[in-house]
């Protein structure tokens, strides 16, 4: 009981006592939440970038990038103007802001306790919480408008991340378990093939909710307009999809459950893939020089799984360049 007073007695204090004409710390904190910003969404640019245009499509995830993204980076910019340029506003602000937020109304207390020290303790808890007026100023519920718009945004990072998004239950369509398998055939098939083993793309990837939120994303991506077509073939590869030689033999489409597996000839550890028929080794010449071991044993593992192994060496000009000169 006596640390349940105390931790009421902090509560109380930052709750009904804290001074927020402290333009000194009120500037500090901004500051600090303005560098942790910059830092989260150039360190998860996937995400930023797939949040961002989902928000212009789904209200969740608009709110989401007015709390955590861009518009949430934008919002803290724009205190942090107005703090050196007219403080008393942000003050002002933020005092309404609290008088609306701790009020008895829209107080939640999660207490953990036994039985014994929840009873001994709701005294103490009612004493504080009667301290906080008993309803706040209602405020008007939030309209959020969705509009679609196409827009890029500078980051130091130098690392570009493009997301494409869309909601398909607006369109008619609905969630099923289905779903979850073709985020998997999309990024270890079609996407991985054409987006970055073809588009020459860093990675990609896509997402479906059950809300009906839909995103793919690339980063560094070198041939954008192409993989843009790429997103628009993704209808005409799942008609003709073709689940021979997969994992997936029968599919419960009412429930979205697999009801039968095949049996899978080829099965590699690292990475974990099924079904590899060839393995292509690729190494350099030089620069760095060629790892003949690690060769030598990837080329057991095909031997023992019985995979054609293909050794892929570039950089050779580098190669012949270097012995010329030994032998010179």
């Amino acid at each position: 009981n006596e640390n349940l007073k105390k931790a009421m007695e902090l509560f109380d204090e930052i709750v009904r006592m804290s001074d927020f004409s402290d333009v000194k710390r009120l500037s500090e904190i901004v500051t600090q939440t303005k560098s942790r910003l910059q830092v989260a969404l150039s360190s998860s640019g996937h995400t930023v970038a797939a949040m961002r245009s989902l928000s212009s499509v789904s209200k969740y995830a608009n709110i989401y990038d007015r709390v955590h993204g861009i518009s949430y980076y934008r919002f803290i910019c724009e205190i942090e103007k107005t703090l050196k340029e007219n403080p008393q506003e942000v003050i002002s602000k933020i005092k309404a802001l609290a008088a609306k937020i701790f009020v008895q109304d829209r107080l939640t207390i999660s207490f953990t306790s036994d039985e014994k020290i929840y009873n001994d303790s709701v005294a103490l808890l009612d004493e504080y919480t009667k301290k906080l007026p008993k309803t706040g100023v209602k405020g008007k519920k939030a309209d959020i408008i969705l509009s679609k718009k196409k827009e890029g945004f500078l980051d130091a990072s130098q690392i570009q991340y493009v997301a494409r998004s869309g909601n398909f239950i607006s369109n008619g369509y609905e969630y099923t378990g289905l779903l979850k398998l073709l985020k998997v055939i999309l990024g270890y098939d079609y996407l991985w093939i054409n987006v970055r083993v073809k588009g020459g793309a860093y990675g990609c990837m896509n997402a479906f909710s059950r809300s009906g939120e839909t995103y793919f994303v690339s980063y560094r991506d070198p041939n954008l307009e192409k993989t843009n077509e790429v997103y628009n073939g993704i209808p005409e590869y799942i008609r003709k999809y073709n689940k021979e030689g997969s994992d997936v033999v029968e599919v419960d489409k009412d429930k979205g459950n697999i009801v039968e597996i095949e049996e899978r000839h080829t099965v590699l550890v690292r990475p974990p893939v099924s079904n590899v028929d060839n393995l292509m080794i690729v190494i350099a010449a030089k620069e760095p020089d060629p790892d003949f071991g690690l060769v030598d044993k990837i080329l057991v593992t095909a031997e023992f799984k019985g995979i054609n192994p293909i050794i892929c060496v570039n950089k050779t000009n580098l190669a012949i360049l270097h012995y010329s000169r030994q032998t010179l």
